[in-house]
């Protein structure tokens, strides 16, 4: 399947960029073909009410035309339809099984890779805000790069698992291992990095979850590597230096978030029961915009706040109740522990990197296509035991 590279072929730098009307018309008619042709087997209830109350907020609220609201719902109700958890049937589960192995060995191969840009003379251009690997931003390397070190550990233990590991693939997942992290490094988002830790952890917890003993060991050894390694990796961390100097200087760690938080929960508190539409922000949270967001571009700086202003509480409660749902799934199953480990460690890594990024419902950008296609493979993990990570 093509879908998971024409996803992220629309945040690479070194390639043609797809219309996003292209690319909106080939996931709407997949979609359509694949309803028609297969049927619905399961409809899931949490999001369905989800997607009702959307509806209810564009329907309740004077949205301006330049943030098309319904446009951008009907494009949201067709990419997590076919790629997200809302409808299910075996050609369904086919398209996710497919995109979510080809999204990931790409992410691998271009997350891990990007470090190659940095130390050899490749030629490829800088992003905006510097210098980003393949991507055409460090805010999307950083992401990109987090989850190819959580796929890489995954390669690694599984390589590593097998009753006869071929040696040269164990060492080539460690430089996968190595790259990936200092990808990371580069890219300087500091939630990415806090997001994949606690994707980490996760993934080391569920591996070793019957033997606690060894999780306390592998933590301890991979944080003493780490450490031991500082002298090398110590060279790529001046961007991050730098944000937590400018932050210290403004007294506040999130300063560049927080004033977005705030106009966030200013709109939420203007209409706190359905929101404030679907699509829709009324303050921009930057006071040289004169706080209105005039141009017609969602930039809502929270995924969680983005529901919770744009839907209220009603909207805010079905989809914290999806999300919980697979979270306590993942936590408490036993069935194929390094599947489950790796899945639990990305949907823990997107939990927390939505706190300070917004793009859960746009339905255009790349960030949004994965988690989607995460819910959808743990969802049909849940149903038929199956998946497929690279």
């Amino acid at each position: 399947m093509g879908l998971g590279f024409i996803a992220i072929n629309q945040v690479l730098i070194i390639s043609p960029h797809l219309s996003q009307n292209i690319y909106y018309a080939l996931m709407g008619l997949l979609f359509v073909f694949v309803l028609f042709s297969g049927g619905v087997q399961r409809f899931n209830a949490i999001l369905g009410v989800f997607l009702f109350i959307c509806v209810i907020s564009i329907v309740m609220n004077d949205i301006p035309s330049r943030f098309q609201p319904w446009f951008r719902l009907v494009s949201f109700i067709l990419v997590i339809g076919l790629i997200g958890p809302l409808v299910s049937s075996p050609k369904f589960y086919l398209i996710r099984y497919f995109a979510f192995s080809k999204a990931n060995l790409a992410i691998l191969v271009l997350g891990a890779g990007s470090f190659l840009t940095r130390v050899l003379p490749l030629g490829v251009p800088a992003g905006r805000g510097g210098w980003s690997g393949f991507f055409i931003h460090t805010m999307i390397l950083g992401p990109m790069a987090a989850i190819a070190l959580m796929i890489s550990f995954y390669l690694f233990y599984l390589e590593k698992g097998k009753d006869h590991p071929v040696k040269k693939r164990v060492i080539f997942f460690q430089i996968c291992i190595g790259s990936s992290f200092l990808s990371l490094l580069l890219a300087s988002s500091r939630t990415a990095i806090l997001a994949c830790v606690a994707g980490l952890l996760f993934f080391f917890y569920k591996i070793y979850q019957e033997r606690f003993t060894k999780f306390l060991y592998s933590i301890i050894i991979v944080t003493v590597l780490t450490a031991g390694s500082y002298p090398i990796w110590s060279q790529y961390t001046t961007g991050i230096q730098q944000k937590m100097e400018s932050s210290e200087k403004r007294g506040d760690l999130t300063a560049s978030r927080t004033s977005i938080w705030q106009a966030r929960l200013m709109e939420f508190s203007m209409s706190p029961l359905y929101g404030i539409g679907f699509s829709h922000l009324m303050f921009t949270g930057d006071s040289a915009k004169d706080d209105k967001a005039e141009d017609g571009k969602i930039e809502p700086g929270s995924s969680f706040l983005a529901v919770l202003a744009m839907t209220g509480i009603l909207g805010f409660s079905a989809f914290v109740i999806l999300f919980i749902g697979y979270l306590i799934f993942l936590l408490n199953s036993k069935f194929d522990m390094l599947s489950t480990a790796v899945l639990g460690s990305l949907l823990i890594f997107f939990t927390l990197h939505m706190i300070a990024e917004g793009y859960v419902l746009s339905s255009g950008g790349v960030l949004f296509f994965y988690f989607w296609l995460l819910l959808g493979n743990i969802d049909m993990f849940k149903q038929t035991g199956k998946i497929s990570i690279i």
